[in-house]
């Protein structure tokens, strides 16, 4: 046996060493992708639908057909391995760009202009726990259509941008009627201009948003947003200084974060009309450069809002917190922040009553980071 089992083995090896050798193949990998966006108009009369017209805009990611792949060839083995993404909600970045010379266009999904928020608070959910508190993150991520066009004399940039528009249902709204429908008909509308001059730099944004909710007689009530949100930072030596500011009306309709685990006040029904709601955002952030590798902040944030309530009273909610932190970089890429995060949740006033405190939350720890 143990001799059949040796000439078996010598015989292929005599075999494998009598094939042609075979020489390595190159390979190649190419990646590829598409960002594409869905815009247009779909409009359904009553026959359609069976109670009422409805007009809607759609402006949109085509999460459907836009697609990341990578195609390899290896002598005559070809592989091929496409992937695109399920939905705006499980995707950060989705976009492709054009530069035709006087300004570059963007199509997909991605920051919008309005997100400008300065806090280096990072523990909760990686950064932007501060912007549910008055740091300005205008509508984070969205598909859009954007043009960014090179200001040289302010050394900066103007962007004009279409984004996908928002909406709520009519009974979030608070319109009595369980039939009635929403329709958008715009996209959100934002423009923003930064600059830039020796340590001082910022931006300035505007945007407007607005959809309808329509009752069972073709009735719209319109809820609109729009706000205005301003940034500045300098440094000073080993100092930096951080301002934002924002103003506006319907602001969490449009899509501006709110505080974890809580609501910020929304546009509703009032004496058969749209009730809007005005807020006010502050957020700033002081910071010291230890050395080159360790810089100590501290943030505040807070907002303030109103709308009208029953009676001619008013519905008032405000909210702030705070954050302590050092960024330690303990080698390329590889960066610690332990921080201590304060929050103040105020104290809501519904139709003229003022509500309890709703206390204070501390959050402290670390918040480790590797970027490849």
């Amino acid at each position: 046996m143990r001799k059949l089992l040796v000439l078996l083995v010598a015989a292929a090896f005599v075999f494998t060493m009598a094939l042609p050798a075979m020489a390595a193949d190159e390979s190649t990998v190419t990646l590829y992708g598409s960002a594409r966006m869905e815009t247009f108009i779909q409009d359904f009369d009553k026959d359609v639908t069976g109670t009422f017209d409805d007009k809607d805009l759609v402006w949109r990611l085509d999460s459907s057909s836009s697609r990341f792949g990578a195609r390899f060839k290896a002598g005559d083995i070809g592989a091929n391995v496409e992937i695109r993404p399920n939905s705006a909600s499980d995707m950060r970045h989705w976009y492709g760009t054009w530069d035709f010379g006087s300004g570059t266009l963007l199509l997909g999904q991605t920051w919008t202009p309005s997100f400008i928020p300065i806090c280096d608070e990072c523990m909760i959910g990686g950064g932007g726990f501060l912007s549910g508190y008055g740091d300005i993150s205008g509508a984070l991520r969205q598909g859009q259509i954007r043009l960014t066009f090179p200001m040289k004399a302010v050394n900066g940039s103007l962007v004009l941008a279409a984004l996908t528009p928002t909406s709520k249902t009519p009974a979030a709204v608070g319109i009595p009627l369980p039939s009635a429908d929403v329709d958008n008909t715009i996209p959100r509308l934002e423009t923003a201009l930064s600059f830039a001059s020796g340590a001082i730099s910022g931006k300035v944004v505007a945007g407007y948003g607005s959809f309808n909710v329509v009752d069972t007689t073709n009735k719209d009530y319109s809820v609109d947003s729009y706000f205005l949100s301003a940034n500045v930072t300098g440094a000073f030596g080993p100092f930096w200084l951080s301002l934002a500011g924002a103003f506006g009306q319907n602001m969490a309709d449009y899509g501006y974060a709110t505080p974890p685990g809580n609501t910020n006040l929304t546009a509703n029904f009032l004496n058969n009309d749209i009730n809007d709601v005005d807020q006010t955002r502050f957020a700033g952030e002081l910071g010291f450069k230890l050395s080159d590798k360790v810089g100590l902040f501290f943030d505040y944030a807070m907002y303030s809002e109103d709308r009208d309530a029953a009676g001619g009273t008013k519905d008032e909610d405000d909210k702030s917190a705070m954050a302590f932190g050092a960024i330690i970089t303990v080698a390329k890429g590889f960066t610690m922040t332990p921080e201590i995060v304060i929050t103040d949740e105020g104290k809501r006033t519904t139709a003229g009553l003022e509500g309890p405190d709703r206390g204070s939350q501390t959050y402290y720890g670390i918040y480790w980071q590797i970027d490849f």
